[in-house]
């Protein structure tokens, strides 16, 4: 391909995506348009479910099978004006959920693991915190 050629492809395709952008400002967000409003802001808090070992390692909630826990309620974490991710939520309760039906075919030795739901705050200070939404047993992968 000549450089010719190649910067007339670049022209036009910084052209599509600078009339998208504005198409999306202009009638907001009317498919296939977007405002990407997601991006206007900043988010004051964050969170994520996650687990703790007895030893006090952080990891990812798929990261353990063969869960059982005592009876919890995720909203008791959560103050007004807290904001979570449904589908992070979502996919822990999936692999909670799954991880409980299965029946290892070995017999492995569960380990005490906390089910923690951590909370980053932004305004006016960061700051995090854990809360204990359940005490779990679970065998690590």
């Amino acid at each position: 391909m000549e450089p010719v050629e190649r910067r007339a492809e670049t022209w036009f395709s910084a052209i599509v995506c600078v009339t998208y952008v504005l198409c999306g400002q202009i009638v907001s967000n009317v498919y296939p348009f977007s405002s990407f409003g997601m991006y206007a802001r900043v988010a004051p808090t964050a969170t994520r479910m996650i687990a703790r070992s007895s030893a006090g390692t952080v990891s990812e909630v798929a990261e353990y099978t063969n869960w059982k826990c005592s009876a919890f309620r995720v909203t008791d974490c959560l103050q007004p004006g807290d904001t979570y991710v449904v589908y992070r939520d979502r996919e822990a309760f999936r692999v909670l959920r799954d991880a409980t039906a299965l029946k290892s075919v070995q017999q492995h030795h569960p380990e005490p693991v906390l089910l923690l739901r951590r909370i980053w705050r932004f305004a006016p200070v960061v700051e995090s915190h854990d809360c204990v939404i359940a005490h779990c047993t679970a065998v690590r992968r």
